[in-house]
């Protein structure tokens, strides 16, 4: 449906029975399910660099699910980074982009040293505050959705009115 006041929002259809009916459910893969307990058992020790996302099955994907759709696999990639990086001391230095850094700790879900540590606490810190400043945005889209909707209603309200008094005065005459 294209008319955005006739759609049905993001959330709800995430509540659709093709994400959460019981064949859904049972189609995450155990591989999966373990990544999430893995995950809430960091965060429950103190690992501050866990997600809501990374405990939520729906939400985690093991590399070799992620395999079958890409045409790479991203431990080499991981690898092939890692290995730059170690040999930059022996070679004339390769440039790696802060992404390229921040996507080899992301991937590896740890840092080397205190600095690395304190970048990707200062992203996640980052991250979560333009997530929050995404709701922030998205209910005043919803918002002024809604006034729209509201608007266009009343609209037709008034008109659907007009036509009657118009038909009314009509049969009067």
């Amino acid at each position: 449906v294209f008319d955005p006041n006739r759609r049905i929002s993001a959330e709800q259809a995430l509540q659709h029975p093709y994400f959460t009916s019981p064949q859904a459910q049972a189609e995450i893969s155990p591989l999966s399910r373990q990544i999430a307990q893995n995950a809430l058992a960091m965060l429950q020790i103190g690992q501050q660099q866990i997600t809501q996302y990374d405990m939520e099955v729906t939400f985690t994907v093991p590399t070799s699910e992620i395999m079958t759709f890409l045409s790479m696999n991203p431990e080499a990639e991981q690898q092939k980074i890692l290995s730059t990086r170690q040999n930059q001391q022996y070679q004339q230095p390769t440039q790696i982009t802060p992404q390229i850094q921040q996507s080899v700790l992301s991937i590896s879900g740890f840092a080397n040293n205190e600095q690395e540590q304190e970048e990707m606490i200062n992203s996640n810190k980052e991250n979560k505050m333009k997530e929050e400043e995404n709701k922030k945005t998205k209910k005043k889209h919803q918002r002024n959705i809604q006034k729209r909707y509201i608007e266009k209603k009343e609209k037709r309200q008034k008109e659907k009115k007009t036509r009657r008094d118009k038909k009314k005065k009509h049969h009067l005459n």
